[in-house]
């Protein structure tokens, strides 16, 4: 079968021959460029999915944050409307971050009056986010991170800060072009 094909090539003229590696060559490279098209295309939705995941998480977990901040305490029902964009209702989520930001309102509220000092969270800040893993399945994903991040008080006589660290495990779903998170937790005790 070889022999056969190399006594057909001698049989043909140069100008054939030409044609004909070139459009072998043009086959091969051209062929080439489009794997390594496509590749690079899948890479950089993979790249786009996994940052839209863990962009929703954060949102989701700021919104819930900003609802504590003095400036807005009289709009704390827009911030439990804005957490419909990142919690799922579905699952409980939602309701559960909802009724999250009360017991957070209500807990910052307590310990201002508990030691007179009349303390207020003046801002929120996160510093750093570290991905610890991202596991994405189709249309739900799972995503474990650190998050580091500043509290600015402010009470009658000073303005101070405190720096906090978590590791939170998010569950979220794709809902449409966006993510939802369906469940988040903090994971006990894991600070690192």
């Amino acid at each position: 079968m070889f022999a056969k094909l190399i006594r057909k090539l001698k049989a043909m003229n140069k100008k054939t021959l030409i044609i004909l590696s070139v459009v072998v060559v043009v086959a091969v490279v051209g062929g080439g460029y489009l794997v390594s098209n496509a590749s690079d295309k899948s890479s950089t939705e993979q790249t786009q999915k996994q940052v839209d995941i863990a962009n929703a998480a954060l949102a989701g977990w700021r919104v819930k944050n900003d609802a504590r901040l003095e400036v807005n305490k009289a709009k704390v029902a827009e911030f439990k409307q804005k957490l419909m964009n990142y919690y799922d209702p579905s699952t409980g989520a939602l309701a559960e971050q909802q009724r999250l930001i009360n017991a957070l309102i209500a807990a910052d509220e307590a310990a201002a009056k508990d030691d007179n000092s009349g303390e207020a969270i003046k801002s929120f800040d996160i510093s750093s986010v570290a991905i610890k893993a991202l596991d994405i399945k189709s249309e739900t994903a799972k995503l474990t991170a650190d998050v580091e991040y500043y509290i600015k008080y402010e009470t009658q006589n000073q303005s101070y800060s405190t720096f906090g660290k978590n590791r939170i495990n998010w569950e979220l779903k794709k809902e449409g072009k966006s993510w939802k998170i369906t469940k988040e937790a903090l994971v006990p005790g894991d600070n690192s």
